[in-house]
């Protein structure tokens, strides 16, 4: 894998994390949610880097950002999840 990594998502692709699984914690800031019916999106940061918008099922950093409620979000890589809340 080249030096720049990329984010998977539904509708675009992005510099920024990884494809694949990952027992390394990612250093993520949750910035806010914005949550419309069954559209939800969060803004984060991602081990420093400038925050950006992130929907559910979006790979960052090998962790697949499972849920987006409006206290944090889920992120899970294999069987372990961490939880990461708002406020």
């Amino acid at each position: 894998m080249s030096a720049v990594e990329t984010v998977e998502r539904r509708d675009a692709s992005q510099s920024i994390a990884e494809t694949t699984q990952s027992d390394i914690l990612p250093e993520v800031i949750v910035y806010g949610v914005a949550i419309s019916g069954a559209l939800s999106k969060a803004f984060l940061s991602i081990d420093a880097s400038a925050p950006d918008w992130y929907g559910e099922n979006d790979i960052i950093s090998g962790w697949t950002l499972k849920k987006i409620e409006d206290n944090g979000v889920l992120l899970q890589s294999g069987t372990v999840e961490l939880r990461i809340e708002l406020y």
